[in-house]
């Protein structure tokens, strides 16, 4: 194992031959300004089988990037294929040059080859993911984004409490696919049982398309994405375009299969009685559930919580939906 007290690092961290790495809650623990190419993980690449434990320390500073599709490297913070376990510290940072900057997944992209073989990420405790940013500017590219999370198909992310606040995705293409300033889930798994999913901005201007600026969800052509919230609250949170606290919707073009992106609300809160935790958007300002064809559709199943005070802001006769706009399927429960 290698543990990591009180140093620097300056390059990428590669795990692929370690059983496990472990950053312990030391004062000055600290992965920063690292980079990668084509394997992403800026600063940490946890590979298969691998472990990576934070409890304090910091991973800033760090980026991803690639010129080709747009859809992969992932993880300016932190790439991973293996199992890991936040549980504090933080992933970027508030302060100037402390974001991780990455294609798609700015903070961490969690990914995985199979329902065998699932990278998976536990977030929980007083952990944060705040001030990264998705770049992903591929006008071609049918998705990307997640300023601060990117679940890629067959990965796993479980927030059990801890904070994805202030991420935001930047790429000026004028796509539809692109967003999730918070949160971007494509084919994988996110299940959210406590916590806050807040401040998040999916798109630079106003003249972007890009959508869900607390939680984007779709799926890919192998499987389904889903986002399954029992409690914690998504607020704050702002799009240019659609869904300013969800957007649910589906690109996968076969319509032999059934994949599509799910969101499942069971608890927890979208928006909020303060304006600072309203949710907005042009349209859609708590939730935006749509289609790619009349029977390709993003489902909203709700049969708990509260989707609360949310604001659509568009000024054309077509905008609307302050709490919630539906071109897919929306099904309340209870």
């Amino acid at each position: 194992s290698l543990t990591l007290e009180e140093i620097t690092s300056y390059s990428q961290i590669d795990q692929e031959n370690l059983e496990e790495f472990v950053v312990i809650e030391v004062p000055g623990g600290a992965v920063f300004g690292g980079h990668s190419g084509e394997n992403g993980g800026g600063g940490v690449c946890v590979e298969e089988g691998g472990e990576f434990d934070m409890v304090s320390g910091n991973i800033i500073g760090c980026y991803s990037l690639v010129t080709g599709s747009g859809e992969d490297p992932g993880g300016g913070g932190v790439v991973n294929y293996g199992t890991f376990t936040m549980s504090g510290g933080t992933i970027g940072g508030a302060g100037q040059g402390d974001g991780n900057t990455a294609t798609n997944g700015g903070g961490v992209c969690v990914e995985g080859e199979s329902n065998a073989k699932k990278g998976t990420f536990t977030m929980s405790g007083d952990a944060i993911i705040n001030g990264n940013t998705s770049t992903n500017n591929n006008s071609s590219n049918v998705y990307g984004g997640g300023g601060g999370v990117f679940v890629a198909q067959y990965g796993m992310f479980t927030m059990e409490n801890g904070t994805i606040e202030q991420n935001k995705t930047t790429g000026s293409a004028n796509n539809y696919h692109l967003g999730g300033g918070g949160v971007f889930v494509s084919g994988g798994t996110f299940t959210m049982n406590n916590g806050s999913i807040k401040n998040n901005i999916a798109g630079p201007t106003d003249n972007t398309y890009h959508c869900g600026g607390g939680v984007f969800i779709t799926d890919t052509s192998s499987v389904s994405g889903t986002f399954n919230l029992t409690n914690g609250s998504i607020i704050g949170n702002s799009a240019k375009h659609d869904g300013g606290g969800v957007y649910v919707t589906t690109i996968n073009r076969e319509t032999f299969t059934s994949h599509h992106g799910e969101f499942t609300m069971s608890g927890g809160i979208i928006g909020g009685e303060t304006n600072a935790d309203k949710n907005t958007a042009k349209n859609g300002g708590g939730v935006y559930v749509t289609n790619f064809t009349a029977d390709k559709k993003g489902t909203f199943n709700m049969s708990g919580g509260s989707i609360t005070e949310n604001k659509a802001t568009g000024t054309s006769p077509t905008s609307g939906g302050g709490g919630v706009s539906v071109g897919g399927t929306f099904n309340m429960f209870g």
